[in-house]
């Protein structure tokens, strides 16, 4: 081939690239901003949390006990997109979640798309899912400098480095506390932007959430800290 037909080539390639039509968003997904997450592909293997269970590609919940077979069965790497409801509370996601992990153990070391709706098209949130007694190995590792974590609760948020706690109007409550019981996300953005800089080098960030957390914020949560650090913080580590 030449050189220009490599170039019409690409130019085509392109050209349908950006003439794919977006996928709309279920309505229960968690709801962001137009600009927010990375692109969806309709080609991913899509499961479903409901309630505590796990929904197979077929809507089929995976049994209770033992292993999930048709994910055991699932090609190694696949492109893995994962729907949980805006309301979903964590306390809910711990058993789906370590349902997926105990058939596809290699899911703890990559990288599902977490599909929320953005304008009302479908978005993925990069994520790593991985079990809270694990989180411990991670903060023993020379991988993150900054061991930045973002703790959810109730009363509010907070933000932890290395160095320790961020601290609060009250040094015995959270980083930045719940305003009427709604966080406040415009403060979250300004000790992420402020924490990025101090930490150039560091790209991870870990959610330890309260059961009673949805994951409506627990999204905003992930999609403030990626924005305020000018995409510099952006492999999420969701324990559950």
């Amino acid at each position: 081939m030449n050189t220009s037909s490599a170039i019409a080539a690409c130019i085509l390639c392109l050209a349908a690239a950006a003439c794919t039509p977006p996928v709309p968003a279920p309505p229960d997904l968690a709801v962001l901003a137009k600009d927010s997450g990375e692109p969806f592909s309709a080609d991913m293997t899509l499961l479903k949390i409901q309630g505590d269970q796990l929904l197979q590609p077929s809507g089929v919940p995976c049994p209770e006990a033992g292993p999930c077979p048709v994910l055991g069965a699932l090609p190694s790497p696949v492109p893995l997109a994962l729907d949980i409801p805006a309301g979903e509370l964590t306390a809910q996601l711990r058993k789906p979640l370590t349902l997926l992990a105990d058939a596809r153990p290699d899911i703890a070391f990559r990288d599902v798309c977490l599909r929320v709706s953005a304008g009302g098209v479908s978005r993925c949130l990069g994520t790593m899912l991985r079990p809270e007694k694990s989180i411990a190995d991670w903060l023993n590792s020379m991988e993150s400098p900054a061991k930045l974590r973002l703790v959810v609760r109730q009363s509010g948020m907070e933000v932890v480095t290395i160095h320790g706690k961020i601290p609060g109007p009250d040094r015995f409550g959270p980083s930045i506390p719940a305003i009427g019981g709604v966080h406040d996300f415009g403060l979250l953005a300004k000790d992420m932007a402020m924490l990025s800089a101090k930490f150039p080098d560091e790209r991870e960030v870990v959610l330890l959430l309260s059961a009673q957390t949805t994951f409506q914020t627990a999204a905003l949560a992930m999609d403030t800290a990626h924005k305020a650090s000018g995409g510099q913080l952006s492999r999420f580590i969701l324990a559950y």
